[in-house]
């Protein structure tokens, strides 16, 4: 039998709303959503379709695979759309510390030991990426890059975040090998370490709180000749003593030795404007 209903796109946003998601909904409203469609809804219509699932999953990282878990276990098949970045980002650090009631494990086996437990439950892992979602019809078709089309009574939008890189010859060679974005994640591998952060914005200050507790010295390396950080941010900066900034600087390329071990710091070649 066909009904009229109301569809709303949210995206996932923290765990708590994907737990609170795979309650029993059909759908997500993480905020005020931005457009409301009519859709005539037929079960028996939807059932016809091949590559047909209750739940697809865009995005295969820590909320993506958490929410197939509780999907799967509760008998509703889903996809789980692994994207450009399969399993997230934490594939790309080296060991988590903060992880409750583990001391320390690689970031890497957290997500493979996430996707095993997803999948031995029925979660349905696709590896390919996602460049088109038509919402205009139900259940909504999903098509990707390799040329292949799903459909889903409903999608759960897990996307996650992607680090601002340097684009510089030996950043992705080093990448976890002396290269973070994460400074409450690593900041204890560079203990004692002379380390650098690049950027002069708030982000990159908050950067310089985690480690300098941690590091021989930390130094802000800023392209332009003044920070954007707030005002009260630089003067806390200015206040550490193993802190210190240095402005007009570009950096031109990162390397390093390949014996070198992941808790050293790489050099950063860079030449003042």
């Amino acid at each position: 039998m066909a009904y009229k209903s109301k569809f709303w796109v949210g995206s996932v946003v923290s765990m708590a709303t994907v737990l609170l998601g795979c309650a029993g909904c059909f759908f997500l409203q993480t905020h005020k959503p931005h457009k409301t469609v009519h859709l005539d809804y037929s079960l028996e219509k939807a059932l016809e379709y091949e590559n047909v699932a209750p739940i697809a999953i865009i995005g295969s990282g820590p909320s993506g695979l958490s929410a197939s878990l509780y999907i799967a276990r509760a008998g509703m098949k889903a996809f789980v759309f692994g994207g450009a970045d399969p399993l997230g980002q934490l594939t790309k650090t080296t060991y988590i510390e903060n992880w409750p009631g583990v001391p320390k494990i690689l970031g890497s086996n957290v997500m493979h030991t996430l996707q095993e437990q997803a999948e031995s439950f029925g979660a349905c892992m696709i590896n390919d990426i996602v460049t088109e979602i038509k919402a205009d019809t139900w259940p909504f078709v999903i098509k990707t890059e390799e040329g292949r089309q799903f459909r889903a009574l409903a999608i759960i939008l897990c996307m996650g975040a992607s680090p601002k890189t340097l684009g510089v010859p030996g950043e992705q060679e080093y990448w976890g090998s002396g290269v973070t974005t994460c400074a409450i994640c690593d900041a204890p591998f560079f203990k004692n370490k002379d380390v650098v952060v690049v950027g002069g914005g708030d982000s990159a200050a908050e950067e310089v709180f985690q480690l300098a507790p941690y590091v021989k010295s930390v130094t802000m390396l800023v392209r332009k000749d003044h920070l954007r950080a707030a005002p009260a941010i630089k003067k806390r900066v200015e206040a550490i003593p193993n802190a210190k900034i240095e402005y007009n600087v570009q950096i031109k390329q990162i390397y390093g030795t390949k014996r070198i071990k992941s808790k050293s710091v790489r050099l950063m070649e860079f030449s003042w404007l």
